[in-house]
């Protein structure tokens, strides 16, 4: 039998647990289908991508003429999830089929060039943000329309998608991919509670804080909330970081943090570098999750641990955190960071204290009517392969020509690969 080659793209290698539990799922989803895949991965770290989960990887920064031989190669393009159109730059619409340092511009490079190519595209679970400026809209409805399929991860993303001109039988839900994440196993979770020393005879609230580079004034505020839980409630704290690039690395802000903090004691700040699973693991064993890092609150509701959400200011999080939150009947226990009261967190922990048991199984029957679906999508995908597609060059024609592209791009100074492309393309319909 002919193996399947895939590419697969996301926010991948840029150090952020969430992504990497996505692109972790995606994986076992796949190998689960059917045996001997190729896979191939694009990737911000090619090197600890392909360590991380043993499979071949590419840098998403490669010259485009690279790129267009990777996408001849192989089967089918899947595109997600997560957060991958949120800020798009100076975007000008020039930027297409042209390398980019831009990673929105590089996505909508991929797709188009697989739809050029005539090569199936899926996007799956991802997200949109409305912060998008007008030209990025337009284009993005454009290109997104020649994907085969489109599963949003929210109702949220699916109007979004809608706004911008995306055909309405190409979107389908599928739930934000964290959802499908397995735990590790109980004796590794027990290991790592022992080599980070956590005190397991007291009830845990697991905390994720996005890092800052200045630090902001509610900090202070935050500080004196986790002073009145150890006061107060017989608690202890994991700070789990999240985001572990040096630019973004949560550690290093949740440290400061953990330092100012009187009972420093019976706060443990996770010191190893864990897969996403381990990481799932870890906070299924909390009683509590106070979460700035959306996954973290993924996690949390996927083990049906009753979470509260703090808002960052940032367009995205103002959208996605209080959706899922709403979703999950949780949206009293969201909070902005602008109006973080120490007095009013702690009525909410208390609340949950006094309804815990409730707010556990509505999450659990909600995560009842969430079946996993994702397994019977990626069969889907990968027997359609056999049948291949049958090239419309008046479609791409009219793709080509609603992205301005044949009126921008000098045919004559392309790359000799994407100048073939346009040559197919263009005799096909005898222009």
């Amino acid at each position: 039998m002919k193996k399947i080659r895939v590419l697969l793209s996301g926010f991948y290698g840029f150090g952020n647990t969430g992504d990497e539990a996505m692109l972790s799922v995606v994986l076992k989803k796949l190998r689960e289908q059917f045996n001997g895949l190729e896979i191939t991965v694009i990737s911000n770290d090619p090197k600890s991508t392909s360590k991380a989960h043993d499979v071949i990887s590419i840098s998403w920064l490669i010259p485009l003429q690279e790129l267009i031989s990777y996408v001849d190669a192989i089967d089918i393009v899947i595109v997600g999830g997560g957060q991958l159109f949120d800020d798009c730059g100076d975007y000008h619409g020039d930027e297409l089929l042209k390398d980019t340092t831009y990673f929105n511009v590089y996505i909508l490079n991929l797709i188009l060039l697989s739809f050029l190519r005539n090569k199936k595209c899926i996007a799956l679970g991802i997200g949109v943000t409305p912060s998008l400026d007008q030209q990025f809209k337009h284009d993005l409805g454009i290109i997104m329309n020649t994907c085969k399929h489109i599963y949003a991860r929210d109702e949220f993303s699916k109007e979004m998608l809608l706004s911008v001109g995306c055909a309405s039988n190409r979107i389908h839900i599928c739930n934000d991919l964290g959802l499908y994440l397995e735990n590790c196993s109980e004796q590794r979770i027990n290991d790592i509670t022992m080599s980070e020393n956590i005190d397991a005879s007291k009830p845990i609230i697991g905390v994720t804080l996005l890092n800052h580079q200045k630090e902001p004034a509610w900090v202070a505020e935050l500080i004196e909330i986790f002073n009145n839980i150890l006061i107060n409630t017989n608690y202890n704290i994991i700070m789990i970081p999240f985001y572990k690039t040096c630019e973004k690395n949560d550690r290093i802000f949740m440290k400061k943090i953990v330092d100012n903090i009187i009972y420093k004691e019976r706060v443990t700040l996770l010191n190893g570098d864990y897969h996403p699973n381990e990481i799932a693991g870890i906070i299924s064993k909390c009683k509590i999750v106070i979460g700035m890092r959306y996954h973290s609150l993924i996690f949390a509701l996927k083990n049906s641990i009753p979470c509260i959400s703090i808002v960052y200011s940032d367009a995205s999080y103002n959208i996605k955190v209080p959706y899922i939150m709403k979703y999950y009947g949780l949206h009293n226990y969201t909070c902005f960071v602008d109006k973080l009261q120490e007095k009013d967190f702690l009525s909410l922990i208390k609340n949950i204290n006094n309804q815990y048991n409730y707010l556990s199984n509505q999450i659990d029957i909600i995560n009842s009517r969430n079946p996993d679906i994702l397994s019977k999508i990626l069969h889907n995908i990968l027997r359609s392969t056999s049948m291949k597609q049958r090239l419309n060059p008046f479609r791409i024609y009219l793709t080509l020509k609603k992205l301005y592209l044949l009126d921008k791009l000098n045919l004559a100074s392309l790359n000799s690969t994407l100048l073939r492309i346009f040559k197919v393309t263009l005799k096909g319909l005898n222009l």
